[in-house]
């Protein structure tokens, strides 16, 4: 399963948010259910506001929520 350029671009925002002290943990609901979700986000300042841009959840149950449709997974690192 090939992963879009965009969500590559989205994984290295990420990187950079955690090595400058940009990345935060959200306590949220989800919009349907209203179940406790806790949302990774960057937080930008800007004009004098702050602005946070969701990544996406944590999950306990790891891969259990999720489906590899032809059964192969990428995985996209950073060198250290």
């Amino acid at each position: 399963m090939s992963i879009p350029k965009e969500y590559h671009s989205l994984f290295e925002n990420l990187v950079e948010a955690a090595d400058n002290g940009s990345l935060c943990l959200v306590a949220s609901k989800d919009r349907h259910s209203g179940a406790p979700r806790y949302v990774l986000a960057i937080v930008d300042h800007i004009d004098g506001g702050v602005v946070m841009s969701a990544l996406g959840h944590l999950t306990l149950d790891g891969f259990d929520s999720y489906v590899e449709p032809d059964g192969a997974t990428t995985v996209i690192a950073r060198d250290p």
